[in-house]
């Protein structure tokens, strides 16, 4: 092998060999791009995971505002409604009691004009008198005055005589 042949196929080596490193640089670069694409790929997608999630809570956030705003809504209602009842029943009892109170003058009126008791006068307080007594208040009064007092301190209840 003459050194010419040597210097030729150690040159051809040496271009060979920078051709490798230019492809293996190549190949560094496009694996480089491709995790890098990868990563840009995988950010987006759960960027847009997340995204999705984050429309998802609104959604839900909204509806469930929109229902407690409903059942506010029906409990203020509901309140007012109870609130109308309650004064429309106040009403309704004043009126039965202005009834009542009509009923039982008219009843008295009717009463008096049957017992032929003169009426007295508007400026006068309306006394009635006690209606007669039963026999059995008498004896029951008239037993008490005969006994007498009984002793303030007793143990059981006494006996009259």
């Amino acid at each position: 092998m003459t050194p010419e042949e040597f210097e030729r196929i150690k040159e051809a080596e040496k271009e060979h060999l920078r051709a490798l490193k230019k492809l293996k640089k190549a190949v560094r670069g496009l694996e480089r791009s491709k995790s890098i694409a990868q990563s840009v790929t995988k950010m987006s997608s759960s960027s847009q995971s997340a995204l999705e999630t984050h429309e998802n809570m609104v959604d839900k956030l909204a509806l469930e505002t929109a229902h407690y705003e409903a059942r506010l809504d029906v409990a203020l209602e509901s309140a007012k409604e109870h609130q109308e009842r309650d004064a429309a029943d106040e009403a309704l009892m004043k009126a039965d009691a202005e009834l009542q109170k009509e009923r039982a003058r008219s009843l008295v009126e009717q009463l008096r004009e049957e017992m032929a008791v003169p009426q007295p006068d508007a400026g006068e307080a309306v006394a009635e008198s006690p209606g007669p007594r039963s026999s059995e208040s008498d004896e029951k009064d008239d037993d008490a005055e005969d006994t007498g007092p009984l002793p303030e301190k007793t143990i059981g209840r006494m006996r009259r005589p």
